[in-house]
C-alpha cells in the first residue's frame, strides 16, 4: 500500500477512536465524579442565576448610583472645600498688638525700670480694595470650577451606570441564548439517537452531537460567569460589594429615534468637557489678576500710646510702613500665572475639537448601528430562523445530512448573538453620547422609564 494511503488510513482510524473514546471517558468521569454532571450554578452558588428579589430598572440603578457613588461624594467634598476657601477670602487681615519697653536693664540711670518707656500699639495692614476683590473673585472662580467638575462627574457616573445596566441586560440575554442553544443541541442529539436506533444514520453522528452538547454546556457556564461579573459591576456603581437585586428589567430591542443634528450642535456648546475648559480658563484668569494685585505695595498703619515712667507722662504714637520692592516684585508669579492662563485657553480649544469629534463619531456609530439592528431584525434573524426550521424538518424527513443541520443551527445562534451584541453596543454608545453632552436625551430609556414610574 502506498505511504499516502497508509497515512490517510491512520488519520481515519485515530478520528474513529477519538469519537468512541471521548464519550466513554466523559461517562466514566460522570460516574466517578458526580460534579461532572452538575451545572455551573450547582458547582458555584456565587455565579448562579439571580435569586428572586426586587427587579432592577435602569432608572433605579441610576438613582442609586447618583446617591451613593464614591466619585460624586468626593466631588461634593471638593465643593465644600472651595466654599470654605471662598468664605475665608472675604475676611480682612487681623490687626496686630505690640508692646515695646525701652531703657531698662542697662547701665547707670537705666539699670532699673525707673526711666522705662513703654509703648503699646495696634497695627493694621491697609489692604487695597482691588487686592481683596481679586482674592474673592479667585475663590469664587475656584468654587465655580469645583461645581462644574461635579456636574461633569455626575454626567460620567450616570452614563457609566447606564452602560453597566446595558451590560447586565445583555448578559441576561446571553444566558437565555446559551440555554436555548444547549436545548437545541440536546434536541438534535435526541433526533440523531432516534435515527441511529432505526438504522438510518451512523453512530459517529451521535458522538459529534455529544461533543456539541458539551461545548454548548461550557458556553452556558461561561455566560453565567459573565452575568455574575456584570451584577458585581452594577452593584459597584452605588458603592456596594453585593448585588442586592433580582433580574434586571429592560428592553434593549426598542430603538427610539435619535435627536436631530441641530439639537446635537446646540447641546454640544454646553458639553461638560467644554464647560470644564471654560471654568479652568476663568480661574486662571483670576489667578493672573490676583498676582498682579499682589504686586501693589501694602501699607501698614500703627497707632499706640507711650508711657514715660520717669515723668509719668503719656504720648500718642503714630506710624506707617511699607515694603521696599527692591528684590521681589512678584514678576515670576505674574509670568507663571499668565502662562497658565494661556495654556488653559489652548486646552479649552483642544477640548472643543476633541469633544466635537467624539460626539460626531458617536452619532455616526449610532446611525450605523440602527441600520444594522434593522437589517438583523427584518432580514437576518427571520431568514436564519426559517432556514433552520426547514433544515430541521428536512433532517427528520431524511433529506439533509447532520452537517447541514449543524451549520444552520450554528448560523442561527451566531445571528442571535450578533443581534444581542449589536443592541448592547448601540445602548452603550447611546449612554456615552449622553455623557458627552451632559444631558438625558429626549428618547433616553432612563427618561421613558422615569415617566412610566411617575405614572
Amino acid at each position: 500500500m502506498p505511504r499516502k494511503a497508509w497515512r490517510a488510513f491512520g488519520v481515519l482510524y485515530a478520528a474513529t477512536a477519538l469519537g468512541i473514546l471521548l464519550p466513554a471517558a466523559a461517562q466514566a468521569c460522570a460516574a466517578e465524579d458526580p460534579s461532572c454532571k452538575k451545572t455551573v450554578s450547582e458547582r458555584d452558588p456565587g455565579i448562579s442565576i439571580p435569586s428572586p428579589g426586587p427587579e432592577l430598572t435602569r432608572a433605579q440603578a441610576i438613582r442609586k448610583a447618583a446617591a451613593r457613588s464614591p466619585l460624586l461624594i468626593e466631588s461634593l467634598a471638593e465643593i465644600r472645600i472651595r466654599e470654605g476657601e471662598c468664605l475665608q477670602a472675604s475676611f480682612f487681615p487681623n490687626p496686630e498688638l505690640s508692646v515695646e519697653i525701652e531703657n531698662i536693664a542697662g547701665s547707670g540711670p537705666f539699670s532699673n525700670t525707673g526711666n522705662a518707656e513703654t509703648t503699646v500699639s495696634v497695627s493694621q495692614e491697609l489692604e487695597g480694595r482691588n487686592k481683596r476683590r481679586c482674592r474673592q473673585q479667585l475663590a469664587a472662580a475656584s468654587q465655580a470650577q469645583a461645581e462644574t467638575a461635579h456636574a461633569a462627574t455626575q454626567s460620567q457616573v450616570l452614563a457609566q451606570a447606564s452602560i453597566r445596566f446595558t451590560t447586565l441586560l445583555a448578559a441576561q440575554m446571553r444566558v437565555t441564548l446559551a440555554t436555548e442553544s444547549l436545548h437545541l443541541a440536546e434536541e438534535a442529539l435526541g433526533a440523531v439517537e432516534a435515527r441511529i436506533g432505526t438504522g438510518k444514520t451512523a453512530a459517529m453522528e451521535a458522538n459529534e452531537m455529544a461533543a456539541l452538547v458539551a461545548d454548548r454546556r461550557i458556553g452556558l457556564e461561561r455566560a453565567h460567569r459573565r452575568l455574575y461579573s456584570a451584577r458585581l459591576a452594577m452593584a459597584e456603581s452605588w458603592n456596594s460589594t453585593t448585588p442586592d437585586f433580582g433580574q434586571a428589567k429592560g428592553d434593549l430591542a426598542h430603538i427610539p429615534p435619535l435627536p436631530s443634528d441641530d439639537d446635537i450642535r446646540r447641546w454640544r456648546e454646553n458639553a461638560p468637557a467644554i464647560r470644564l475648559g471654560d471654568a479652568a480658563a476663568a480661574r486662571n484668569r483670576e489667578v493672573l489678576a490676583y498676582e498682579k494685585a499682589e504686586n501693589r505695595l501694602p501699607l501698614t498703619a500703627a497707632v499706640g500710646v507711650k508711657h514715660l515712667k520717669e515723668t509719668g507722662d503719656h504720648a500718642l504714637v503714630f506710624g506707617i510702613s511699607a515694603p521696599l520692592p527692591i528684590f521681589d516684585r512678584n514678576r515670576g508669579n505674574i509670568q507663571a500665572a499668565g502662562s497658565r492662563h494661556a495654556r488653559s485657553v489652548a486646552a479649552r480649544h483642544r477640548m472643543v475639537l476633541e469633544t466635537s469629534r467624539h460626539i460626531s463619531e458617536t452619532c455616526r456609530e449610532l446611525r450605523g448601528l440602527r441600520r444594522e439592528i434593522h437589517m438583523l431584525q427584518q432580514e437576518a434573524l427571520p431568514n436564519a430562523n426559517r432556514t433552520f426550521e426547514a433544515v430541521r424538518y428536512g433532517y427528520h424527513a431524511g433529506k439533509f445530512a447532520l452537517a447541514v443541520v449543524r451549520d444552520a443551527q450554528q448560523r442561527l445562534i451566531e445571528t442571535r448573538y450578533r443581534y444581542t451584541g449589536t443592541l448592547e453596543e448601540y445602548w452603550t454608545r447611546f449612554a456615552e453620547l449622553e455623557g458627552l453632552l451632559g444631558r438625558q436625551l429626549p428618547h433616553s430609556p432612563l427618561t421613558q422609564t422615569s415617566q412610566r414610574g411617575d405614572q
